[in-house]
């Protein structure tokens, strides 16, 4: 029995489970139209920095999904920032549509009558001179220095063009494809320039992708899932579009951040060098483990398949066996997340009754229509299996794993102890619960509560306060459950790890 779609959520932090979430706990009740609008756009850079694109292995509506963009990657270039911002702004209600230029992606929303302009990546809306509402882009156009001069006369964002010309001249060495427009840039004086420039000539184009994004586990006995607020060195997936194998990060570093006065208390506590670059924002890893235990009859809820035969434990025998001499048995796993994989372990114990039996672990990314063989074992007696497969299931959302073996020599003697199946995810470390200090009211809820009479469902919090770390471990009985965790001090803690553990 699983326990389907578990979701924590806090009152300090922003629910991601879907687009209406997230406006919910961003858009206050009584804001204007443009109050909405303003604070999705800050949310929207909270969530979201600029680097290179992603290398899904899969379908790219699913790589283009505003949700996905949120909870898994939180960096792209500026169209899939638009995506984000202009998916949040029709969940808010706000008419609105990502608009094309030579070179750029750009957003406007409709309310008030006109449109109104933001733009997230370059971090950008500034104030009409006529009626103090966000300009539009018809405006600069029709008197570039709207936008030119906003900053002098008091018009911009509080947090106009946090980073400047680094930004261009670090994405014209890493993406040599972009030149034109960076040069373009450049030229122009900076991206101000640009949009001054090009206003113009921008068209609505787009509206988001369908929303096809579906952030929930689904976690069996012996499944654990452990999100981290750190990234793992070589875990992420970009490296067929990122020339350097630079690990996503915001190379605009400490210095562009702290001028977000807004969202500068929550990247504050994640500075890292990265690079040679003092940064706040990069991508994050988590750990997914599953480690069935064959001690009894529970792992067999968790398979997809299994031909072999479950004898439970007796010494020196393995607890699954060939049914028949010479009969090929095999059981398997899927392993599945809401985010991208970026590698796995595979480890196994097997027990082999002579030198000619059959040990081997297998690895399938279509669902089982292939398979490729990863391992294969030798010897006699008690052998154990471990092998990386980085290579199969990076940029995948799903891979299955076969442990098979056969024997002519004696079916009792012949089997498998043991399989555990580690892997790295990556995710947004932004777009997760958090805590923060007071009293966080922290919720869970699943989608079959029956199933928690069955197992151990347990939520720990591990965090650091005063360089000190912090540990809170609740287990679920019901659902919902809710509880408060009290965290001390002024400014926000690091978050180290958000774990979800299933037993029996």
């Amino acid at each position: 029995m699983d326990v389907v779609a578990p979701r924590i959520t806090t009152d300090r932090s922003v629910d991601t489970h879907s687009l209406a979430s997230i406006v919910a706990d961003v858009c206050r009740e009584g804001m204007s139209d443009e109050q909405k609008a303003i604070a999705l756009y800050e949310y929207t850079r909270r969530v979201m920095f600029h680097y290179m694109e992603r290398s899904e292995r899969l379908d790219e509506h699913f790589d283009l999904d505003a949700l996905r963009l949120i909870n898994t990657y939180g960096y792209s270039f500026c169209t899939q920032q638009m995506i984000v911002l202009v998916a949040l702004w029709q969940a808010a209600g706000l008419e609105s549509k990502i608009w094309g230029m030579p070179g750029h992606g750009t957003a406007q929303a409709f309310y008030g009558g006109k449109h109104h302009w933001f733009d997230p990546l370059i971090g950008a809306y500034v104030r009409s001179r006529r009626d103090g509402t966000v300009a539009s882009l018809a405006e600069i156009a029709e008197d570039p220095t709207v936008l030119t001069e906003a900053a002098a006369e008091g018009r911009a964002c509080p947090t106009f063009v946090p980073c400047g010309r680094v930004f261009y001249e670090d994405v014209a060495r890493l993406v040599p494809s972009m030149t034109d427009y960076i040069r373009e840039c450049v030229e122009l004086g900076d991206d101000i320039g640009f949009i001054a420039a090009r206003a113009g000539d921008a068209v609505p184009k787009w509206d988001p992708r369908h929303v096809l994004y579906q952030p929930d586990w689904r976690l069996r006995a012996g499944e654990r899932v452990a999100f981290l607020w750190r990234n793992l060195p070589g875990e992420f997936n970009c490296i067929r579009v990122n020339p350097a194998h630079l690990p996503p990060h915001h190379w605009c570093g400490v210095a562009a951040d702290r001028k977000d006065q807004l969202n500068w208390p929550y990247w504050r506590p994640y500075a890292r060098r990265i690079n040679g670059v003092l940064t706040c924002r990069s991508h994050a890893n988590g750990r997914h483990v599953y480690a069935p235990k064959f001690r009894d009859e529970w792992f067999k809820r968790g398979f997809e398949a299994n031909t072999f035969r479950w004898l439970g434990w007796k010494r020196g025998l393995p607890r699954l066996r060939p049914r028949k001499l010479g009969r090929r048995a095999a059981i398997v796993y899927k392993m599945s997340t809401p985010h991208v994989y970026t590698n796995a372990a595979i480890e196994a114990r097997f027990r082999r009754a002579a030198e000619d039996d059959a040990s081997r672990l297998l690895v399938s990314t279509d669902g089982g229509a292939s398979w490729a063989k990863v391992w294969e074992g030798s010897g006699v007696g008690a052998v154990r299996a471990r092998v990386n497969v980085p290579d199969r299931v990076r940029g995948m959302r799903d891979f299955w794993v076969r442990a098979e073996c056969s024997t002519r020599t004696d079916a009792d003697r012949a089997g498998l102890d043991g399989l555990k199946i580690e892997a790295v995810f990556q995710h947004n470390m932004f777009a997760r619960p958090f805590l923060a200090p007071g009293r966080n009211a922290v919720s869970v809820r699943v989608g079959n509560p029956d199933v928690l009479r069955d197992v151990d469902f347990a939520v720990t919090w591990v965090w650091k306060q005063d360089r000190r770390t912090r540990k809170h471990t609740e287990h679920i009985a019901a659902s919902p459950h809710a509880w408060v965790i009290p965290v001390a001090g002024r400014e926000m803690p690091r978050m180290v790890r958000l774990e979800m553990k299933v037993s029996r």
